[in-house]
């Protein structure tokens, strides 16, 4: 039988955007979006990220103060109200209050 998993991999190249960052990973590609100070979207594909569209997500992405910043072994996409750590060895995705909102 074959395996339906795949390893999405490490981080090769970084797009920040003025609403989120744009990601090509090993295996696939991501977007992480900001909808709200509180609200990020996280979106995965094998195949290049196109111009989005879902009947789930009726909101559009708000400019949203945020802050980018990396180090050796994360990302880190931070507004007043959360922090997401990604990892850029494995694409692990780690959500926390900001804190400026603790």
């Amino acid at each position: 039988m074959k395996h339906l998993n795949e390893r999405i991999g490490s981080v090769q190249k970084i797009s920040h955007t003025f609403d989120g960052l744009q990601l090509s990973i090993s295996n696939a590609h991501a977007a992480l979006v900001l909808y709200a100070p509180n609200i990020v979207r996280v979106c995965i594909s094998k195949q290049p990220l196109s111009n989005d569209f879902s009947y789930a997500v009726v909101a559009q992405p708000q400019a949203v103060e945020h802050k980018f910043s990396k180090t050796d072994t994360h990302l880190w996409l931070t507004t007043n109200d959360i922090a997401v750590a990604i990892d850029r060895n494995n694409f692990g995705i780690s959500l926390y209050n900001s804190p400026t909102n603790s």
